[in-house]
């Protein structure tokens, strides 16, 4: 629905249309367009930008009083009621009787756009944990131009957000070695591989969302072993070349079809 009508135009008269995920890709076959026009060609970030020099971690950690081995978990989009931070917030609690000190940092600018008629989303979050009595377990950090400092002090990241369409920070938190707690919908799941490189929640789920955080959060050994897959797997799947390389099959394609 919230594709504009002319861009649903353009759409139907398009030789080729890119889907930067199956699910993206799936979801215009759903909408009625030909899957014969339809490509795959998954984002792709700059690898040097984010698995070259270490972050300054230790200066993030000290602005926010945290000790070096306090288990934090990050999450860092604009904050908008599909990205699921209100999930995240209601998790807190469970794994805060786990980790008690525990802290999330929850790192983006403030998106007045929250349901129709609820007010800002922002304004819904903070709310949230007052409800939940999680005053300084849950930071808001603003808008930062630290974000890839801010996710690597961290020790996972969490976004649990719905049908997201590819996950682009899904990727750069792996590249930075950050084990993933997101949710198994939406081209979320191609991009992290369940049980390697981080945990998946059904949508909904709170619960299993608390979970998979207090286990990554607990486990050093098997949190390792997912940063090491997880770094491998951006490597080897998401690297702007690969995205490049496979732009340049859509264009050959096109090239050789037949005139229409």
């Amino acid at each position: 629905d919230w594709i504009r009508p002319m861009v649903r135009r353009s759409m139907r008269r398009a030789a080729a249309l890119v889907g930067v995920s199956e699910f993206v890709a799936q979801s215009l076959v759903d909408l009625g367009y030909d899957r014969g026009r339809i490509f795959v060609v998954r984002n792709g970030i700059e690898l040097d930008d984010w698995i070259g020099a270490a972050p300054d971690t230790e200066g993030v950690r000290e602005e926010f009083s945290l000790a070096a081995d306090q288990p934090v978990i990050v999450s860092a989009s604009r904050l908008f009621r599909y990205k699921g931070q209100h999930e995240l917030i209601a998790a807190m609690p469970e794994v805060r009787r786990s980790l008690p000190d525990v802290r999330a940092l929850i790192v983006g600018a403030d998106d007045p756009r929250g349901a129709p008629g609820e007010g800002s989303y922002s304004a819904e979050l903070r709310r949230l944990v007052d409800e939940f009595e999680l005053d300084g377990c849950v930071v808001f950090t603003g808008w930062r131009h630290d974000v890839r400092a801010l996710m690597a002090a961290g020790t996972v990241y969490c976004m649990p957000s719905f049908e997201e369409p590819f996950g682009m920070v899904f990727a750069e938190a792996m590249a930075l070695g950050k084990p993933v707690v997101a949710l198994n919908n939406g081209g979320t799941k191609e991009v992290v591989d369940d049980g390697q490189s981080g945990l998946l929640s059904e949508p909904g789920d709170v619960g299993s969302l608390a979970r998979n955080l207090v286990e990554l959060l607990s486990d050093d050994r098997r949190r390792e072993d997912m940063s090491a897959h997880a770094r491998r797997r951006v490597v080897d799947h998401f690297g702007a070349e690969r995205m490049a390389i496979d732009t340049a099959h859509v264009y050959e394609h096109l090239v050789g079809s037949p005139a229409t």
